[in-house]
């Protein structure tokens, strides 16, 4: 069992500090290491404050008697209360519980000092099994009651865990300071001063309600409900592939055809009866209009469906739908159709769209369609296609999930496009492309720094997903990972914290915004290992 290394602890033990004396750091490494990344160092103050952790990966910090989680966020680090995270896993049991004790096994000398050395029972002949080594040196002491603060501020991470595993564990803990904890070895000690920035808590600490709603999703990801009938019936209900605002409400389409909508203040959704099976929707001229799979077109008008033209999709699956006042513009995987003034025209497509396309963002200048392309792991792409010639070309330099195109603020003829990823780790940026020219407008790192390069070489490994975009009155508003991003001609982008969801019959829906509608989508659930990702539109 791993041990300080999940940065989710709660103190749960009030520890009185150790008397005043020098400061002591500790540092651990697994022998061969030549990577910093696996370095632990552990400071304790005379004080009884304690720091261990990672400067660059995140620290457990122990201050005036209060236990902090400090982790990379985006833009910055990211804090949270040990005490929130323990109130919000209140009556959880943990997944799984190891039944055997840590035992002595033998007396053992690490880089000069001596040791007994503990395995879990019945592992000590396993080459992969992880030991603890405690010593007893006095000289020691204030390291073993740094590893104290540290083991209670662990015990949020198995809540309800009293098995003999745990049990012992503290036991051994508190016999004196690990000279090998878990293949990671004391390396060296030093009673150098320790400035006390480093025990200031680096930013303001995540409100404990949005703790809570972590931790509840967390339960519900990994402790789901017996299925019923209606629950997957509203789990379906989630894999929304098109959001929009028409007739002052939300509608939302699913990827099976479900049409349903909702209005600030309204606390269900209601299911809308549609002509046939939408195939996709958009809104022309203030009015929602839906495309069949059949190809009927049909305008809701006074809550009543309409009909207007059909298009001739030829048998295949519409991939997208655009509208404007002058024009519809229906994609499938092969060709246009183009509808403009009560006609029709197929324009076949140079080249076919490919890979598993879940999501798709489309933009018409009059001219050419832009059209994103989400594929999820399988990355995506911008391809402008002329609407008269059906050529295709790809937008170069993005490589990636397009979520979102739009017009940028303040230079005709370029657009803004936003890419966006969660699979195992989030990545994305925005860029501007001027036609084949395409430059990064913004990016935020997940780092441990409150500052970062405007414009590196190389994006950093984890960076904050963008999503969807959409126009407002004074520019742009973009969806990102973890809040809302406006942009505005000749002025920088500027941030908005997420604002909260509410469940409106299974589905996480926000009006909190004003001339904003947000609601998360799982769809890129089929291509990515990711959560909810958040869908936006003005209204």
């Amino acid at each position: 069992m791993v041990r300080y290394s999940s940065l989710f602890g709660v103190a749960l033990l009030a520890l009185a500090p150790t008397r005043a004396g020098a400061d002591m750091t500790a540092t651990y490494q697994r022998p061969g290491a030549v990577s910093t990344a696996g370095v632990l160092t552990i400071e304790v103050a005379s004080n009884g404050d304690v720091r261990a952790g990672n400067d660059d990966r995140g620290y457990y910090l122990w201050k005036n008697g209060k236990g902090y989680e400090v982790r990379p966020g985006p833009g910055g680090p990211t804090v949270i209360r040990t005490a929130d995270t323990a109130a919000a896993r209140a009556g959880i049991r943990p997944a799984s519980e190891i039944m055997q004790p840590w035992l002595p096994v033998d007396t053992v000398s690490i880089n000069g000092r001596k040791g007994t050395r503990y395995f879990i029972s019945g592992v000590s002949h396993n080459p992969g099994a992880m030991p603890l080594v405690i010593s007893r040196d006095p000289s020691l002491a204030m390291l073993a009651a740094g590893h104290r603060r540290l083991a209670a501020m662990q015990e949020s991470n198995f809540p309800g865990d009293d098995s003999p595993e745990r049990v012992s564990f503290r036991e051994v803990i508190a016999q004196g300071a690990p000279i090998d904890l878990l293949g990671s070895q004391l390396v060296s000690i030093s009673t150098a001063a320790i400035p006390s920035t480093r025990f200031r808590v680096p930013a303001a600490p995540v409100a404990a309600a949005l703790v809570r709603e972590h931790q509840a999703a967390v339960r519900a990801a990994t402790n789901p409900a017996a299925p019923t009938s209606e629950n997957m019936l509203r789990g379906q209900d989630r894999f929304i592939k098109r959001a929009v605002w028409a007739s002052d409400r939300l509608w939302l389409l699913t990827e099976r055809g479900t049409l349903s909508s909702v209005a600030p203040g309204e606390i269900n959704r209601r299911t809308e009866t549609t002509p046939g099976l939408p195939a996709d929707i958009c809104v022309a001229g203030a009015a929602l209009v839906i495309l069949g799979v059949d190809g009927q077109m049909s305008r809701l008008e006074d809550r009543s469906w309409h009909a207007m033209q059909r298009l001739d999709l030829n048998g295949e699956a519409v991939q997208a739908l655009s509208c404007t006042d002058q024009r519809v513009i229906a994609v499938s995987r092969n060709r246009l159709v183009v509808s403009a003034g009560g006609r029709q025209r197929t324009v076949p497509l140079s080249a076919p769209l490919t890979g598993p396309i879940v999501r798709t963002a489309p933009f018409d200048t009059g001219t050419t369609l832009l059209l994103g392309l989400a594929k999820g792991e399988w990355g995506g792409g911008l391809e402008r296609i002329d609407t008269n010639t059906g050529a295709v070309s790809e937008v170069p330099g993005l490589g990636g999930p397009i979520n979102g195109v739009g017009p940028e603020p303040g230079h005709p003829g370029c657009v803004v496009a936003t890419v966006g990823l969660v699979h195992f780790f989030p990545s994305g940026q925005v860029v501007e492309a001027c036609g084949d020219k395409v430059r990064r407008l913004y990016y935020k790192p997940y780092t441990m720094q409150k500052s970062w390069p405007a414009d590196p070489p190389k994006l950093p490994f984890e960076t904050v997903p963008f999503y969807a975009l959409t126009a407002a009155a004074d520019g742009l508003w973009v969806a990102g990972g973890d809040g809302l991003y406006a942009i505005t001609a000749g002025r920088p982008i500027t941030f908005k914290i997420m604002p909260p969801f509410e469940q409106i019959d299974g589905v996480d829906i926000s009006f909190a915004v004003p001339g904003l509608a947000l609601v998360r989508t799982d769809i890129d659930a089929h291509v990515s290992l990711s959560g909810g990702a958040p869908l936006l539109v003005a209204r």
